[in-house]
């Protein structure tokens, strides 16, 4: 009985419960795993020709390299290999992390660089004793606020590792020293604090693009200089990185493939977002993204808006002999190889200015405001975390939704409007 094997194990010191593999004598266990090779051996043809390879990927062009790529080469090829796989293995551990990952680890080991130089200190030399002195350095230089050091933590871990050496941004004097730092700077001017945006503020921005969209349809009406439609544009953007919950980058990557509306002759049609650009996602299998939809029916004014601004500027592109970029926002006078996170700032600064929204005194909208405020009116009305973690982006059981959740929002009827379809009994209006 298997209570007998459990009963006798544990009397000699064994945990039952393990499979009986577990405790077998290096001798049995190499005798078990011989057996099993030579009886898979046995199995397999003795004059099988080889099939051929029919490969079902290609490698990408150009893809971004760590700065100190070239000494990643001379640091690991000892261990990795100096021949021609070998130095394509290494450049895959240079290429680990997106263009702006190293854009900005490369920015911040600069600041570490500049400290080593005042120390007369060789930057691949230093030790956590170093690390606390260069806080002490950056706190009397006042440039960075001691509640943001750890991406020049990370940066200086990354370079050390990627150089063969052990991290040294860490530990208890490092953690301690930025304790006493956060202890004793504080801001010579006020910070502006960033506030969620109301749902209603969203549904005026929603008022214009329809107001907007109205005036574009005019036939006599000319807008030679897109004016109108670039201001149909900031609002649409707004409205998307809102309803999706969306982060800054994840809505100004979009591409055109990656925000549709399906034909009014689908069933069951949808508005879909799709993009590999979302935070986590960058470097996932195709098929491991998610598509985030939205039924037409439970939203039949914004498939419209979105429909409308999608055919207007495939015209604009078309009066000027273009295709135009594959993002979605661009507009002929943009550049959106340049775009950074703070475009969406630029974008809901112009959408809530024409739509006569005033900031409150003393705090300032940000793109954040649209994640967070999206996240608040969700969750007010009684939408499961569930789906705000899905729509957000938010992994599975995520804690951290809760910190872009203000718990102080009421219940709207322009909440409801937006995401009424997601709460349980309710319907947008």
């Amino acid at each position: 009985a298997r209570g007998g094997r459990d009963d006798a194990l544990e009397r000699r010191g064994l945990q039952g419960a393990l499979p009986a593999w577990v405790h077998l004598r290096p001798q049995q266990m190499a005798q078990q795993v011989d057996t099993a090779t030579r009886r898979t051996v046995r199995t397999l043809p003795r004059s099988a020709k080889a099939r051929a390879v029919q490969p079902k990927y290609t490698l990408r062009k150009g893809v971004v390299q760590a700065p100190w790529a070239s000494v990643m080469q001379e640091t690991y090829k000892d261990l990795i290999g100096d021949d021609d796989l070998g130095r394509f293995a290494i450049s895959l551990l240079a290429a680990s992390k997106e263009a702006s990952t190293y854009r900005n680890y490369s920015a911040n080991f600069d600041k570490f660089i500049d400290f080593c130089e005042e120390e007369g200190l060789p930057p691949l030399e230093a030790t956590p004793a170093h690390v606390v002195r260069y806080v002490a350095w950056l706190g009397r230089r006042g440039t960075n606020s001691a509640h943001a050091l750890q991406p020049l933590f990370s940066a200086i871990n990354h370079v050390y590792e990627a150089h063969g050496l052990p991290r040294i941004a860490l530990g208890v004097l490092v953690n301690e020293a930025v304790q006493g730092l956060k202890g004793m700077q504080e801001p010579i001017v006020e910070p502006t604090r960033r506030v969620a945006l109301p749902a209603q503020a969203a549904y005026r921005v929603f008022l214009l693009a329809e107001t907007l969209m109205h005036t574009l349809s005019q036939p006599e009406y000319e807008d030679s200089e897109h004016t109108v439609a670039t201001q149909l544009r900031d609002c649409m953007a707004t409205l998307v990185s809102y309803v999706w919950f969306n982060r800054s980058d994840t809505t100004h990557g979009l591409k055109m493939t990656g925000l549709t509306v399906d034909s009014t002759s689908t069933a069951d049609p949808q508005i879909r977002l799709w993009t590999p650009a979302r935070k986590g996602r960058k470097r996932a299998a195709v098929h491991t993204v998610p598509t985030m939809c939205i039924p037409v029916a439970s939203h039949p004014r914004l498939a419209a808006l979105l429909r409308f601004y999608l055919q207007r500027r495939r015209m604009i592109y078309d009066d000027i002999g273009s295709r135009g970029p594959a993002y979605v926002w661009a507009m002929p006078q943009d550049r959106p190889q340049q775009w950074r996170s703070t475009i969406q700032n630029e974008w809901m600064a112009s959408a809530l200015r024409h739509a006569g929204v005033a900031q409150p005194e003393g705090f300032t909208y940000s793109s954040h405001s649209l994640r967070s405020g999206a996240a608040s009116a969700a969750s007010a009305i009684g939408v499961p975390l569930p789906q705000i973690r899905h729509y957000g982006g938010w992994a599975k059981n995520s804690s951290v939704v809760n910190d872009y959740i203000d718990p102080t929002f009421l219940p709207s009827e322009e909440a409801r409007f937006f995401f009424g379809w997601l709460a349980p009994t309710q319907h947008p209006g």
